[in-house]
């Protein structure tokens, strides 16, 4: 079994459930003193990248410089993913570390922390450093494809409902992802049937039993909608979420 180190006091839980769809499992630890604690004891060569994640960087720098550099110092070429939701204090830690074995990427200016920014963001930095990424072939190996013109695409679910398969923000609690969710901020006041859903599917996702309240706007909501296909399929999407079938 191959390791992520990570480091995190806000996020740790967020980065283990992340990293199940992986072949890697994470050591975790919620402080900069824990994770420079611990790194002695660990076995670099089950370690396949470092992952160092922050709200914001802390006042005393020192702690955070003196774990990079004792990583450095048993890495063997490891990507260190630096990760903060703002710049304040990078550049002091840049102009104060000397990394020979090992390759820091920094992430900043982050608007919050999604599931998508762990996966592809963090994971995926470190895994595009380990291990070369596919290269696709090349235009004049593939074979082409003739369409013929009575053939069009004709997509199965109309952009509205798409708008349901953004990522959920990772926050605290289900209040807060709400009021930071972009489909909630975008739909409110324009198309109350998606709202409702988004809405719905962030409350199972926080572990919140369905609201009878909703179900019923809902209903009645969905009577407005002109188009048949679209009503039905809005009344199935609301059914498996209520069921706690499916969420995002």
């Amino acid at each position: 079994m191959k390791y992520v180190y990570v480091v995190s006091p806000h996020f740790l839980e967020a980065m283990r459930d992340e990293s199940m769809p992986y072949s890697f499992a994470i050591k975790g630890y919620p402080s900069i003193k824990d994770g420079r604690k611990n790194l002695m004891y660990t076995n670099i060569s089950d370690i396949i990248g470092f992952a160092i994640v922050l709200y914001e960087l802390p006042n005393d720098l020192y702690p955070l410089i003196d774990l990079l550099q004792a990583i450095d110092r048993i890495s063997n070429g490891h990507p260190i993913v630096l990760s903060s939701f703002f710049k304040d204090g990078i550049d002091i830690v840049l102009d104060n570390i000397n990394l020979l074995n090992s390759t820091l990427i920094v992430h900043t200016d982050l608007e919050c922390m999604t599931d998508i920014e762990i996966r592809r963001g963090i994971y995926g930095s470190i895994l595009k450093e380990v291990y070369k990424p596919y290269e696709p072939p090349k235009d004049e190996d593939l074979i082409p494809v003739i369409s013929p013109d009575i053939c069009h695409y004709v997509p199965l679910l109309n952009e509205r409902i798409m708008q349901l398969s953004e990522d959920i923000p990772i926050a605290p609690d289900y209040a807060k992802a709400i009021g930071i969710d972009p489909v909630v901020e975008k739909t409110r006041d324009s198309d109350l049937i998606i709202y409702l859903l988004r809405c719905e599917m962030i409350r199972r996702k926080y572990g919140l039993e369905p609201d009878s309240r909703v179900k019923t706007k809902f209903k009645a909501v969905l009577q407005d909608e002109p188009d048949r296909l679209t009503r039905l399929q809005f009344e199935s999407i609301f059914n498996l979420i209520w069921e706690g079938r499916i969420w995002i």
